[in-house]
């Protein structure tokens, strides 16, 4: 999904974090293929050190952050540059599904994926990031200035270490767009973290078979 993208003027930071599988030989097979790539290989670091690790090593004007178990549409970085270019804001966040087995949903309750994009100033944007119900806390599914986060590492050694990153980036943003569009496929799993997280509120967006116990 990454290799995809339309907008392909793009360098691809994979950070393999000690992976015990064939991980390393996949993200080397497709370095080779595409020179867009960079593979950086670390012993088990955690992701916070990681993610530090590929800010420090980006060399373009924005930066994305996608877990290697999730993916995005092929439109997801054109869409977002050209938005937060056209609105001159600092960050981007686009919408997305929750990614289960045999089903997508899609979280309806406050926009529908054809509005268009929210503008908040710094005042709305910290109350929205605290409910965290509009403005999401979690460091994917937004594409950043990098300017903006290139000093402000992630917390190592603690859980939701995006939570206390987002709160230290946003108070530096002036403008923050939400583009309402599912871009991204956040992938749910039954062992995550964040798998307590509710869904009863979360209107299914495509495919059925799904119930709540």
């Amino acid at each position: 999904s990454l290799i995809n993208q339309t907008f392909d003027d793009i360098e691809i930071i994979a950070l393999n974090n000690g992976s015990t599988d064939k991980s390393l030989d996949i993200l080397n097979y497709y370095a080779h293929k595409d020179k867009r790539i960079r593979v950086i290989n670390n012993k088990n670091i955690g992701v916070s050190k990681s993610r530090n690790i590929g800010i420090e090593e980006a060399k373009g004007e924005y930066i994305v952050f996608v877990d290697s178990d999730d993916w995005l549409k092929k439109e997801m970085v054109e869409t977002l540059v050209n938005l937060l270019l056209d609105l001159k804001g600092d960050v981007i966040q686009s919408g997305f599904y929750y990614a289960y087995e045999d089903n997508l949903l899609y979280d309806d309750r406050y926009y529908s994926e054809d509005m268009k994009p929210v503008e908040l100033n710094k005042n709305q944007l910290m109350k929205e990031l605290v409910s965290n119900e509009r403005v999401k806390n979690f460091a994917w599914g937004k594409l950043y200035k990098i300017d903006l986060i290139k000093d402000i590492p992630f917390e190592k050694g603690v859980l939701f270490e995006d939570v206390f990153w987002a709160h230290k980036v946003m108070d530096r943003v002036n403008k923050y767009i939400i583009c309402h569009k599912p871009l991204c496929y956040y992938l749910q799993r039954n062992d995550s973290i964040v798998s307590t997280y509710t869904v009863k509120n979360l209107i299914k967006g495509q495919k059925v078979k799904w119930s709540i116990s």
